[in-house]
């Protein structure tokens, strides 16, 4: 598929829709970017024997069990003010330390005893919520005798998926697939911030993509907890992609180096003391994922510690690409303001291109046949604006002869 050929109009139109100009209820969402994910674990409480629901803020901090009291007005406003950027509000490690009586109930349900140290006692919690994620899931992989074990993972903007990882487990269960994969679902809901505002549009989303650095740490963290090491299929809608790629490989050739020095060394760290998955076969599914090509696949083998290409356990990453998608083509922008190139990937196979750029980072690697390992995927989506096509995950699910190829090879 060559470039798309606009006309001035359709260019500028194009345009105005990529970086958020044009909207539909624009003052329908709340401008305070971040999500806040208790109302919707509040909802879900219910519905536990079937799947395990992961909350994460946008610093990949574990929210606490429902029974647990919180306060959307403590999460957002410890301070006066919240945007994307803001460093002090919106996460779960603040909200905590400034209401001393909601962390002392925090502590006495997961039985902590109070060290005088907030961030030791903090910690300690979060362990204890990622062992009781372990059990969840090591209670859901018995009952079912599962044998993969599937996390979904959403994109940017998306303050409820439950929907949209329903659709996809309703579609991996009506074609046949519950019989052979034995799959038990790990969701992910995490902060990839939220605004329909077209003002703020660049803001929040520069921030959300810089929350998947953390949040992608936090999905590794949860899957070196996990005891039963069955196989592991990660798909991603978006900038989810973000977060799954970073999950299974340090990816540090994409990023910038940060304004303020500490962010790096503090991420460096986690990467460094937390290894991903290399124990367990690991199948990666990306729907229209926006994020570079070459820059995250050229770090591959770096997974805390490096390994080599004889060590590899990811069989395979199935790319779903679409270049008339509105949201990852960005016309020119698609390399900019945050590349996401690989999602819309103009020209493959018959130019230089994206899916091509991470075939050149997999060769560089070690990895001479990454089409053994890659596989490119062309969906279409119904139109969306003008001749742009439609960005949402069901969209792409319901691309039914390209999604039946994803899923054959995720799968098979």
């Amino acid at each position: 598929m060559y470039p798309l050929k606009f006309s001035f109009s359709n260019k500028v139109i194009f345009l105005l829709v990529s970086i958020g100009l044009i909207s539909i209820n624009v003052y329908a969402q709340d401008t305070r970017a971040q999500i806040w994910w208790r109302g919707v674990q509040l909802k879900n409480n219910n519905d536990t024997n079937r799947v395990v629901r992961v909350y994460l803020d946008k610093y990949g901090y574990f929210y606490p069990s429902v029974h647990v009291p919180m306060d959307s007005n403590g999460f957002y406003y410890p301070q006066s003010k919240n945007d994307a950027t803001d460093t002090v509000c919106g996460n779960l490690f603040r909200y905590f330390r400034f209401n001393k009586s909601k962390a002392k109930v925090l502590f006495n349900y997961y039985h902590i005893s109070n060290s005088g140290d907030f961030t030791v006692d903090y910690y300690a919690v979060q362990e204890k919520i990622l062992q009781n994620y372990n059990w969840q899931i090591h209670n859901l992989i018995k009952s079912k005798h599962a044998k993969n074990i599937v996390f979904l993972v959403h994109g940017f903007n998306e303050t409820d998926p439950t929907s949209e990882y329903q659709y996809f487990e309703n579609q991996v269960t009506s074609q046949g697939y519950d019989k052979k994969v034995k799959p038990v679902y790990v969701e992910i809901f995490w902060d990839g911030l939220t605004t329909s505002r077209g003002d703020k549009f660049l803001t929040v989303w520069k921030h959300a993509q810089n929350n998947t650095r953390y949040v992608c740490l936090a999905l590794r963290d949860l899957m070196r907890h996990i005891t039963d090491r069955k196989n592991f299929v990660i798909v991603t809608h978006s900038l989810g992609a973000s977060v799954g790629t970073g999950a299974l490989f340090n990816c540090t050739s994409k990023w910038r180096k940060s304004d303020e020095g500490y962010v790096d060394v503090e991420l460096d760290s986690i990467m460094r003391t937390t290894p991903a998955p290399i124990d367990v076969k690991v199948r990666l599914g990306m729907i229209v994922p926006a994020i570079p090509g070459y820059t995250t696949f050229v770090d591959f083998n770096n997974r805390s510690p490096t390994i080599k290409p004889m060590q590899n356990n990811i069989e395979r990453v199935i790319i779903g690409y679409n270049p008339q998608d509105y949201a990852t083509s960005k016309w020119f922008l698609a390399a900019k303001l945050g590349a996401t190139t690989l999602g819309c990937d103009y020209g493959y196979p018959n130019s230089h291109d994206e899916i091509s750029a991470v075939f050149r980072a997999m060769k560089s690697c070690g990895y001479p046949k990454g089409q053994n390992i890659v596989i490119p995927i062309h969906f279409t989506t119904p139109k969306k604006y003008v001749i742009l096509q439609d960005h949402a995950f069901v969209a792409y699910m319901n691309d039914q002869a390209h999604f039946k190829i994803f899923l054959n090879d995720l799968f098979n």
